[in-house]
């Protein structure tokens, strides 16, 4: 057996950049890491996404309240297949950033409540970033 020839620049996770969550001691099947770097007031904490979302679900859900600069999403804690994702989803502005959180808290998508909140820097939802029973 002869290895498979790769590319040039081949790396397995430049196209799969989920693939490093399966890592041992990963994030992958529990909260989400550290929230990644954004702009101050541009970060929304999500949570509660249909497992079956694809990314491009996702930024198509958000896309419509401004420019998507980031976004990392995680499926939840139990049976990789039914668990609702969960994340963060960053804009290039506060606006756009706070239209979503506005728009998307509390929306039931298949049987799926969603919240979602503006992040601060230090990773806990700011209070008043929307209603919350």
């Amino acid at each position: 057996g002869v290895p498979p020839v790769q590319p040039a620049g081949y790396s397995p996770h430049a196209a799969y950049p989920r693939a490093a969550a399966h890592q041992p001691g990963g994030v992958y099947g529990g909260a989400p890491g550290a929230p990644p770097a954004a702009k101050p007031g541009c970060l929304l904490s999500v949570s509660g996404v249909p497992p079956d979302f694809q990314d491009a679900d996702i930024r198509e859900l958000f896309g419509v309240y401004g420019s998507i600069t980031l976004m990392q999403m995680n499926r939840g804690s139990y049976s990789a297949g039914s668990a609702p994702k969960q994340g963060y989803v960053a804009f290039d502005g506060e606006v756009g950033a706070q239209a979503a959180a506005r728009a998307l808290d509390g929306k039931v998508m298949r049987q799926y409540t969603m919240r979602v909140a503006i992040t601060p820097a230090s990773g806990t939802p700011s209070p008043g970033a929307g209603p919350h029973p």
